[in-house]
């Protein structure tokens, strides 16, 4: 379950609650509806081939669950609650720690949860997405606000000459 809350933040951009408070009845006509809890906003994201991959593995795991990440049920026929923002924190904690990759950094330098967001706001921008793009889906009230997030996350955009110009000769 933390794999696939994890999954789930990084290609839906959104906060640790939102995931826990993801439901089955939540996706209508290709799109998943999102009420932030942090915001109030109610989003419509639409559902991607990556996301509709993600969202049946997290159905598989989650057998008649209607939270999309969930503890596994302890008794058979029965169904997991779901995850807690707390528990979250820690099954990412404890996997980015297991990984080996942050030996040596002390556990007030290594990357929170929270970093997820900032990673999958990256990848949206080397695909093409502009910054207003990802504002849309973080649910930010401005631009200026997602560059804020993104700021620690380098990221170089191409410029090419324009066509037409007169060179330098």
């Amino acid at each position: 379950p933390i794999r696939h809350a994890m999954a789930l933040s990084l290609l839906l951009l959104q906060r640790r609650k939102d995931i826990t408070e993801l439901r089955l009845d939540a996706i209508q006509d290709g799109y998943i509806l999102i009420h932030q809890s942090k915001t109030g906003k109610r989003l419509m994201l639409r559902i991607t081939p990556e996301i509709a991959r993600l969202i049946e593995r997290c159905r598989r795991y989650g057998g008649s669950s209607e939270y999309r990440v969930h503890k596994r049920a302890r008794r058979k026929g029965q169904d997991g609650p779901p995850l807690s923002p707390e528990s979250i924190t820690r099954g990412f904690a404890k996997a980015r720690d297991d990984s080996g990759v942050f030996v040596g950094i002390p556990s007030s330098k290594r990357p929170p949860f929270h970093e997820i967001l900032g990673l999958g706001e990256a990848r949206r921008r080397e695909q093409g997405w502009t910054i207003g793009e990802i504002q849309a889906w973080r649910g930010h009230s401005s631009e200026r606000m997602t560059a804020h997030y993104m700021r620690d996350h380098e990221y170089w955009e191409r410029v090419e000459p324009g066509s037409g110009g007169k060179e330098f000769s």
